[in-house]
């Protein structure tokens, strides 16, 4: 979305990001902006953003959540945009290449974070959660399959539960 409280949501991202030296590059994926808030949102990037470093990018998508039921009547389903979003930017961002041949992925040990634009990094994200101080994983699922491993590996990528859970509160 292009709404200034997004805008800002992103900013904080950015920010921290630089804060915190996370490496690689940082992209925000926008969906569904018409053309005039498409350039908005270009023109609000490129003067809030780009100059902060030259790994932080945009990517703007088409709308994905437009969806038909049985009765071919048409409703906005905004959880589209997000893996649709994902996957538009994973098939032509210039930041993930691929093999003109066959497809795959030029750069296969990219480790790719997806994360909500209202969350802050804290410390760099890398692809080892092997510190249990700074991962939480309930206690049941700490010895069993898929958690034999906290390495971020080929085949074998690692995400987080949505919610902590009333133990939190």
């Amino acid at each position: 979305s292009s709404s200034p409280y997004q805008h800002w949501q992103s900013y904080l991202v950015y920010f921290s990001a630089l804060k915190v030296r996370q490496p690689g590059h940082v992209t925000r994926i926008a969906s569904g902006c018409k053309d005039d808030e498409a350039i908005l949102i270009q023109k609000w990037f490129d003067q809030h953003i780009s100059h902060m470093s030259k790994r932080f990018h945009l990517h703007l998508t088409p709308h994905f959540s437009t969806v038909k039921n049985e009765a071919e009547k048409v409703k906005d389903y905004k959880y589209f945009n997000k893996p649709f979003g994902l996957r538009h930017w994973m098939e032509n961002s210039p930041l993930v290449k691929a093999n003109p041949t066959d497809g795959s992925s030029v750069s296969e040990d990219d480790i790719v974070i997806l994360i909500d634009p209202d969350m802050a990094l804290l410390r760099p994200i890398t692809g080892n959660f092997e510190n249990r101080h700074e991962t939480v994983i309930g206690k049941r699922k700490q010895n069993h399959p898929p958690f034999d491993t906290f390495k971020v590996e080929h085949g074998k990528p690692f995400a987080q539960t949505y919610g902590f859970g009333a133990q939190w509160s």
